[in-house]
This record gives structure tokens, C-alpha cells and sequence, in this order.
């Protein structure tokens, strides 16, 4: 079992997590942050704004790196050995293992993207829509029920609240 920091906000981290610039990342509530994550976070910008947000229950599982600028919303699943270069990924979004997410995209609300999907420099996912496949090959967005809004939510409380393994 790895070791975590708690504080006051019920944020587990991870001791073996790499935040760069931790001060310039703002961290909502509930947020559990696994071994071997990166966050590359250069520093704030120039309105003093963070350049990484990272909303409540949040869950980003091992050996996956955010790099900035990036907002993750609420409710958000990040899988195994993931590259997060979004521009914004939105409230309640499942990330499952092994996707690449490139610079200046979009992932809007309650979106679910597949194992080992890529999804290209500034393209944008519109909300409600399940992702897979890589760019060039097999790419497919398919629509996703609007029921899917609160098992997100709730499998995001549940892994907060109980962990992954």
C-alpha cells in the first residue's frame, strides 16, 4: 500500500508524486493524486493565474503526467500511464489507461475516453461522448447516454473515498 499525505483539504498525495511548482497548482477538495504522477507545472502565468487546476474528486492513477496549462474539473478519472496535455478536461470524464491527450484539446463534460485512445492538438470532444481509437486508424466519438452524468460522479466518490486497488 503506498504512502499518502493528507491535509486539510482530504487530499491524498502520494509521497512518490512529482509536482513541480506545487504552489502554482490550485487543488480543489477530495483529490488523490497516486505514485509515479507528474505534474510539470512551469509556473504561474503572467495574469497570476495557476496554469494546473485540478477540481474536487479527482482521481489520477500511477505513472500518469499533466502538463500545462491544464484544468481538470470535478469528478475526473484518470487512468494508468496517461499523457494529460488538455487544454481542459471537463467535469465528470473517465480517462481510462494509456491515452494521450495533445496540446490545446478539449474534452467538454461527462465524456468517457477509451484505453490507449489519442486525441490530436486542438480537437475538441464534444459533450456527452465516448472516445476511442487513434487518429489516422480507428478514431470513433460516439454518443454517450446522459445517465452516465452521475455514474461518473459516483465511481469518482467511490475511488476518493476507497482507492483503487
Amino acid at each position: 500500500m503506498p504512502n499518502y499525505e493528507n491535509n486539510q483539504s482530504n487530499n491524498k498525495i502520494s509521497e512518490n508524486a512529482k509536482i513541480k511548482n506545487i504552489e502554482a497548482v490550485k487543488l480543489a477538495s477530495n483529490i488523490t493524486i497516486a505514485g509515479d504522477v507528474v505534474i510539470d507545472n512551469e509556473s504561474l502565468d503572467s495574469d497570476q493565474n495557476f496554469n494546473i487546476q485540478i477540481g474536487k474528486y479527482t482521481f489520477i492513477r500511477s505513472k500518469t503526467k499533466i502538463i500545462s496549462p491544464c484544468h481538470i474539473g470535478s469528478f475526473v478519472i484518470i487512468g494508468l500511464n496517461c499523457a494529460i496535455n488538455s487544454k481542459l478536461v471537463g467535469n465528470r470524464v473517465i480517462i481510462e489507461d494509456n491515452v494521450e491527450t495533445h496540446q490545446g484539446s478539449i474534452i467538454y463534460d461527462c465524456c468517457i475516453i477509451k484505453r490507449g485512445s489519442i486525441i490530436p492538438p486542438k480537437y475538441i470532444i464534444p459533450p456527452y461522448s465516448e472516445v476511442s481509437g487513434k487518429p489516422g486508424e480507428n478514431f470513433l466519438i460516439k454518443p454517450l447516454n446522459n445517465c452516465y452524468k452521475e455514474v461518473i460522479e459516483s465511481e469518482a466518490r467511490k475511488l476518493n473515498i476507497l482507492g483503487s486497488d
